[in-house]
């Protein structure tokens, strides 16, 4: 409960309301050494956290909730430069993001420079804090070796000092390191390592957050390009008894001339549907059959015929299963759709070419037949077949013409 609409305060928490502690005293920057009194950057206050639980939330990705916090935190405190380092995809060293931020035009070459460089676990500033999970807080990187800070010449020539590294992970592995720069020589303060860490650490689950969002976009992105590349239609279909379909991917235009949001427009009874133009000789078969196995939880196999909407008849297989609730409901049948007309047609092509070649042997006046290597009869004509007493060539078809062979 606040008094005169004051802001809370959360000393546990290292953070206070605008009228809170006062701030630290800052060294004289040409002072050559660190005061026994510690030198911090402005209070990191509750209006800085609630800007930034605004700013994170309504960030669209991961990369720009971390653009947020290093521009916030810079902006309203006295670090004067910000960075972001991200582990690698096969997390074996940690890489620069490209975020940085800086509102003096003279440190824009360090972020620049940085940006090509990669660290090994324990290696340089951002290294040690990605392996130890912790913050590191060096009071003034000019008297580093570059062994210990890598950038220890550049932030020298650019006047950077106090550096501190802090670590953005839950109970996981660390998401990222964030380093920030001043230009002050500041002795290690507690209270701002926690004040930072806490900073940090609420806004992780956000941050996380967002990361989880964009690796879900990611797949999502993988996923619609893998459906809808693939020769036929994937789809959800609505309950019985019409089974109308609910999802059709990309391929439905392909195949059909329809888009699928011509015929995906829910149960409304007037708007056309997949079954509209299913062939209506056809239809009945298919729906009873997708009942049929359905009812008894298996997946099913059907073959029909569509009608586009240039007027073409087309040949699908379809292979579906149905989706069920905890209690064994069925929420929709999910499956693909692929066109077979080619196959038809060849079987069709084949089936004709038999007919015709059936024609030509059975008009020839000279028994004919052909066997395999183990002397199995594989065809004769209709002239052979009669003087062995077959009614029709085929039922000879598979015999040695031995009497116990004789159908």
């Amino acid at each position: 409960m606040t008094n005169g609409g004051t802001r809370p305060s959360y000393p546990e928490l290292g953070l206070y309301s605008s009228g809170g502690p006062p701030e630290f005293r800052p060294l004289h920057p040409s002072s050559s050494h660190l005061s026994a009194q510690p030198v911090a950057a402005p209070l990191l206050s509750l209006d800085l956290l609630q800007t930034l639980v605004v700013k994170v939330s309504q960030a669209p990705d991961f990369r720009a909730a971390l653009q947020c916090i290093i521009e916030q935190v810079c902006h309203d405190t006295a670090w004067t430069f910000g960075e972001v380092w991200l582990p690698s995809r096969q997390r074996d060293c940690l890489e620069h993001s490209g975020l940085w931020w800086t509102n003096q035009p003279p440190l824009r070459p360090f972020g620049e420079l940085s940006q090509a460089l990669s660290f090994q676990r324990e290696e340089g500033l951002p290294g040690r804090v990605w392996a130890s999970q912790a913050p590191e807080w060096i009071a003034n990187v000019e008297q580093q070796s570059t062994r210990l800070f890598l950038r220890a010449e550049a932030a020298q020539e650019l006047g950077l000092k106090t550096a501190v590294g802090i670590p953005l992970h839950l109970d996981g592995p660390v998401l990222a390191v964030l380093v920030f720069f001043s230009n002050q020589a500041v002795a290690r303060d507690e209270i701002q390592v926690q004040r930072l860490q806490t900073l940090i650490t609420q806004l992780g689950a956000l941050v996380q957050l967002k990361q989880t969002e964009a690796a879900l976009a990611q797949q999502q992105v993988w996923l619609d390009r893998l459906v809808n590349g693939l020769p036929g239609i994937v789809f959800t279909a609505y309950g019985p008894p019409d089974w109308n379909m609910r999802y059709l991917s990309d391929g439905c235009e392909r195949l059909t001339g329809y888009s699928s949001a011509e015929l995906t427009q829910g149960q409304d009874a007037e708007a056309l549907t997949y079954n509209d133009i299913t062939h209506p000789e056809d239809l009945a078969r298919v729906l009873s059959h997708i009942q049929q196995e359905i009812a008894c939880h298996r997946s099913y196999e059907v073959e029909y015929r569509l009608r586009t909407r240039s007027g073409q008849e087309r040949w699908v297989w379809e292979k579906g299963t149905g989706s069920y609730d905890n209690m064994g409901q069925l929420c929709c049948l999910e499956g693909f759709i692929t066109d077979i007309t080619p196959l038809k047609q060849a079987e069709e092509a084949l089936r004709d070419r038999e007919r015709f070649m059936g024609l030509i042997l059975n008009s020839i006046p000279h028994q004919l037949f052909w066997k395999d290597t183990q002397g199995v009869y594989l065809g004769c004509n209709q002239l052979f077949a009669a003087q062995v007493g077959l009614f029709v060539s085929r039922r000879h078809c598979g015999t040695t013409g031995d009497r116990s062979d004789a159908p």
